[in-house]
């Protein structure tokens, strides 16, 4: 509006200008003309100040409370040049342990222009595909940002990945460059790619990064990472990352960077990343500049809020996932924080050694590696002082593994749970320090500035009162544009509203904090009862204390009531457990609704994980289906 008037003024209506100016009109924050109050002494209240409805399943975040722009157009690497230019440039912005790495802002920016260039140098450039096939090391941090810097849309490759997963990548989303590893852990990097690729390394011609292959046509460029103090698993006519970056000169012998960030915007997409994959083959979800960018400032300051030191964050969990590159790297970048990669994968002695050696005072991580750190025999919270806030996510928090760090670790002073998805940016919602305990540990906070929650009945997806149950939609600047060449299934998530379907299922309390109850398709309809998995088993693990690490829960068919349910239960120690599976579902018939207790529990070592870490209920409920339904159908045969 304050342009409009100007621009009235500078075209030569004067006139209508000066009207404007004389008529006392202020404009407010959203362009609207108001009357001055001081005109006024009757100030309209009631519904302009009062438009929620407590009792319907509906919240949005509240914006933030800064003076910063509600929305940024800017890009990953413009959100990175202008940390350069205000953090201080002997200040440490990435270490990377395992490599023996330590870089400033602004050398990681040189690095990162340096990379770009290489890149467009082999034909990389806006809308170039680039897959990512690799552990966490300093050169997957390049690439992400190398990659938004030129626009190209870089895919993240889980590193656990076998010839069939591999295989549906390169199909799904046609990757033309490929960044890869030599190995990880058992697996042998090269005889994956010979195998779905036969005789792809040696079309490599000296160092070049150009290749061919029938089986994969799209694919014009491979490129190898390093081995470091490891022997060389590929070809060495094969080019390497170091080779690739010595094609562009250092930065002070460049007399113009060739990378023009003005030629990707911020609705680009930059960024697939593939679902866990739990429910059949992964797909693959795009995010935009300003997908991550809004995600990144938005959360930033629910993270760091109030915290006075210099963040140190030590981030083990993979960089492949969105809580890696999205909540751990560009959130950091906001804050200017040390970002620390303990190893290539999440080790438990690297992590203490890392949180110990530099200090850190934030530690990223998923239920499973807390619960790990928790139980190994060299965890000393006396070495760990320094730790004063956790970030948890990429499952279920189990309220118990939450109780328990705060009592073993006292320097905690804050653990605060993001929940998201790929899909939603990734977080949609998290817990505030000022939350009181009881939120902090049974939900997952409120939704982070401009972003909608609602609940809907899960049959008729119509809102649902306060604290029912139902599917939790998602609608916020973070939600992504969609499965990359699959729009059938992007159409089955997100409803002609632009509303996202998690396939969660939780409710809204009446202060509006979202509680997470599971999957939509992990229910039990047990004689007519819904029963949430995830519910009972916060239950089984409250009610034995101790004497369970975890406990999964999944409904198997019945003939009478429809299904019926079994717990697979992981013992913390087989010489120390007082239950055996009568006297477990004796004790837990006196603790709970009949319904709700498990009719067949399974002890086991451990449980089938997605390369992600993730359980796989649907080879759980396969086990169960073999071991109690198809067992019981043979006994009736006899």
């Amino acid at each position: 509006m304050l342009k409009f008037i100007n621009n009235l003024a500078k075209n030569g209506h004067n006139y209508l200008a000066n009207h404007y100016r004389r008529s006392n009109h202020v404009i407010n924050l959203f362009g609207h003309r108001q009357q001055q109050q001081q005109q006024y002494r009757y100030i309209v209240s009631g519904i302009l100040n009062d438009l929620n409805d407590p009792n319907k399943s509906y919240v949005h975040g509240q914006p933030p409370s800064t003076n910063s722009q509600i929305f940024s157009p800017l890009t990953i690497g413009q959100l990175l040049k202008r940390t350069v230019k205000i953090v201080d440039p002997n200040h440490i912005g990435f270490i990377v342990e395992h490599q023996n790495i330590e870089k400033t802002y602004q050398q990681f920016d040189e690095d990162v222009d340096r990379l770009a260039e290489s890149l467009r140098s082999i034909g990389c450039g806006l809308g170039s595909v680039v897959g990512l096939w690799a552990v966490n090391c300093y050169e997957w941090l390049l690439v992400q940002f190398a990659t938004a810097k030129l626009g190209s849309i870089m895919v993240a490759i889980n590193p656990a990945y076998k010839e069939h997963e591999l295989l549906n990548a390169f199909r799904l989303v046609g990757i033309e460059t490929l960044i890869m590893n030599q190995k990880f852990r058992s697996s042998n990097y090269g005889k994956i790619m010979e195998n779905i690729a036969p005789g792809i390394f040696s079309t490599a011609q000296n160092g070049s990064a150009n290749v061919h292959s029938d089986q994969l046509p799209q694919l014009k460029n491979l490129i190898v990472i390093d081995q470091i103090d490891e022997e060389e698993i590929i070809p060495s006519n094969v080019c390497r990352f170091s080779q690739l970056m010595s094609t562009t000169k250092q930065p002070q012998q460049q007399q113009q960077s060739s990378v023009n960030e003005d030629e990707t915007e911020f609705d680009d997409v930059i960024n697939v990343q593939f679902t866990s994959g739990t429910t059949g083959l992964p797909k693959g979800s795009m995010l935009t500049h300003f997908n991550i960018v809004q995600n990144g400032q938005f959360i930033a300051p629910i993270l760091f809020e109030k915290f006075s030191e210099q963040p140190k964050i030590c981030i083990p969990n993979p960089l492949y996932h969105a809580f890696g590159c999205v909540v751990g790297t560009v959130a950091s970048i906001f804050v200017q924080g040390t970002i620390i990669l303990p190893g290539p994968i999440f080790n438990v002695d690297s992590t203490l050694k890392s949180i110990e050696k530099f200090g850190c005072n934030y530690l990223y991580g998923t239920p499973t590696m807390w619960s790990d750190l928790l139980q190994h025999s060299k965890f000393n919270p006396d070495n760990l002082k320094t730790l004063k806030r956790g970030i948890m996510s990429g499952a279920p928090c189990p309220p118990n593994l939450l109780r328990k760090i705060h009592e073993t670790l006292p320097s905690l002073e804050h653990i605060l749970i993001p929940y998201g998805s790929t899909e939603t940016g990734p977080v949609a919602t998290c817990t505030r320090i000022n939350d009181n305990d009881q939120h902090k540990i049974n939900s997952v906070g409120k939704p982070i500035p401009y972003v909608e929650i609602k609940v809907v009945d899960i049959k008729t997806k119509r809102s649902v009162p306060r604290c029912e149950h139902g599917e939790i939609l998602v609608r916020s600047h973070g939600t992504f544009p969609g499965y990359i060449n699959q729009p059938d299934k992007t159409n089955e998530v997100i409803d002609k509203n632009f509303w996202y379907h998690t396939g969660d299922v939780g409710y809204l309390d009446s202060d509006g904090y979202l509680h997470i109850n599971g999957r939509i398709k992990e229910m039990i309809i047990r004689g007519g009862e819904n029963i949430y998995p995830k519910e009972v088993e916060e239950l089984i693990m409250e009610l034995t204390n101790d004497s369970i690490e975890d406990v999964h829960v999944i409904g198997i068919p019945d003939n009478r009531l429809g299904e019926e349910m079994v717990a697979f239960i992981k013992l913390r120690s087989k010489k120390e457990t007082k239950y055996d599976e009568k006297s477990l579902k004796d004790f837990l018939r006196t603790k709970m609704s009949h319904f709700k207790v498990p009719k067949h529990i399974h002890f086991v070592e451990d449980f089938p994980r997605t390369p992600t870490g993730k359980i796989r209920k649907l080879d759980l409920k396969q086990m169960a289906i073999e071991m109690f339904v198809a067992s019981a159908a043979d006994d009736n045969k006899k």
